[in-house]
């Protein structure tokens, strides 16, 4: 895919961040020309010139590979943004597996279930999911799928226990005082969390296991 040419604005920009820190570089310096030209469709994309997803995509790509990437200014990232307003999200091994590390964390665009145009939150890949931006409303409704497929599990562990093909788990009520109590207070008469419950429970997991993860 060709990338419009940058103008002299974009060179000059390119050749001004990437002079940071004590470290002065000139037009020709490698990696400047593909700062400047993903300068230049960023520039052009804010501006409301025409500029495709695809030439976007490139001008990421572009500084992704070059000599200048983590000195960019935040070119990649503000093109990430702008990429998944437009509804271009990375595959999960794209990019080494690794771009999560610099698409934002929310934003807005199209979610990823109902297409829509809304606010969107990154979620990290865990429990057999990929990483995937949704709305707040998608993002309720894969929960409460979550939570009855689990209590199905439990439901069938049950049965398991009760032909003695399997051991059931151990559901010994938690102490009094105890944080748990009030959580199995609200489980089911049969022993088994309800479905809230198990929303709550996959959603503190996915927490915890966030930092473990970052």
């Amino acid at each position: 895919m060709t990338i419009p040419a940058p103008g002299q604005i974009d060179v000059d920009e390119a050749v001004a961040v990437a002079s940071r820190h004590g470290r002065a570089v000139g037009a020709e310096s490698a990696g400047v020309a593909d700062l400047a030209a993903a300068m230049g469709a960023l520039r052009r994309a804010k501006g409301g010139e025409p500029i495709t997803d695809a030439e976007l995509l490139a001008a990421h790509d572009l500084i992704h590979g070059s000599v200048l990437r983590h000195r960019d200014g935040g070119c990649m990232r503000r093109l990430a943004e702008l990429l998944l307003s437009r509804g271009v999200v990375p595959k999960p091994g794209d990019y080494e597996g690794q771009w999560w590390l610099w698409w934002p964390k929310g934003g807005q665009g199209p979610c990823r279930d109902c297409g829509k145009a809304r606010s969107l939150t990154r979620f990290s890949a865990r429990f057999g999911k990929e990483y995937r931006y949704l709305c707040a409303r998608c993002r309720a409704a894969e929960r409460e799928r979550d939570a009855r497929t689990a209590d199905q599990l439990w439901a069938e562990l049950a049965t398991l226990s009760e032909t003695g093909d399997r051991a059931a788990p151990d559901r010994t009520p938690p102490q009094a005082g105890s944080n748990a109590q009030a959580s199995w207070a609200r489980a089911g008469a049969d022993g088994r969390p309800s479905d809230e419950e198990w929303g709550h429970c996959v959603e503190r997991l996915e927490e915890l296991l966030a930092s473990l993860a970052w």
